[in-house]
């Protein structure tokens, strides 16, 4: 329900993003007039519940030699259709100091399977954060979805101690690291299909809230939306388009 009562909204934001005269190619904050929700009926609407499901975590080693974790992480369904998944890439964890990268809250990727962004906030009870952007298409060329798992885990813990291989430097040119701004949140980072913009929630939990665009070349925000919800219902914390381009 959280996402299909907000279809006023959505409207509002797709006429801005999908390239409204509102809004120019510089940083800018519009605010929408009037309240970004339409009355709706909670008896029209059906939720799940699901079950908290979780992969256990990989005991780290001390020795660098087996520190990090090299086979892929499996998880299944179990009830209803027969899914299975298994871990794809391991996303960095430490780049400049131990475990800075530890709090991923959001991903995107791109239809290709070519280009990955995440959104990491500095720790858990942050509002600031960064957008981090991996060619994948590039990156696996050095086996990190198959035979080296843990190169670019590795790439980046040597970073952070300041001894790079020239593997590492070779890995490192395909991770752009964006600069830090207030995420909010952070957990509701999205790509709208029709135009490939990135969008995310920068107030989540409150009446007066706002999405901001993000620039996929500077990987910072680079225009606001402000809008308020009704009183009785804040705005909620993840996002997604539909491939219309709507919220």
């Amino acid at each position: 329900m959280r996402q299909t009562r907000h279809w006023l909204l959505a409207a509002t934001i797709a006429a801005l993003l999908v390239g409204g005269s509102a809004l120019t190619a510089h940083a800018k904050t519009t605010t929408q007039h009037g309240n970004a929700l339409a009355a709706y009926n909670v008896k029209r609407y059906k939720t799940v519940k699901n079950q908290n499901l979780f992969v256990k975590r990989y005991a780290f080693q001390q020795s660098y030699t087996n520190i990090f974790q090299t086979s892929p992480t499996h998880i299944s369904s179990t009830k209803g259709k027969a899914v299975a998944f298994k871990s794809n890439v391991f996303l960095p964890v430490t780049y400049q100091r131990s475990a800075d990268w530890g709090n991923p809250q959001s991903e995107v990727l791109t239809p290709n399977g070519n280009t990955l962004y995440e959104l990491i906030t500095t720790s858990s009870q942050s509002t600031t954060g960064r957008i981090v952007r991996y060619n994948l298409g590039a990156l696996r060329h050095f086996g990190i979805t198959s035979t080296h798992m843990d190169a670019l885990r590795r790439a980046t813990y040597d970073h952070s101690v300041g001894k790079l291989t020239a593997t590492d430097k070779a890995i490192l040119k395909n991770v752009t690291v964006g600069p830090l701004f207030n995420t909010g949140h952070g957990q509701s980072l999205a790509r709208n299909p029709k135009n490939g913009q990135l969008c995310f929630i920068g107030k989540p939990g409150a009446v007066k809230s706002n999405v901001q665009q993000v620039s996929t070349k500077t990987l910072k925000p680079s225009t606001k939306v402000n809008f308020t919800l009704k009183n009785t219902v804040p705005m909620g914390s993840n996002l997604t388009f539909d491939k219309h381009g709507k919220a």
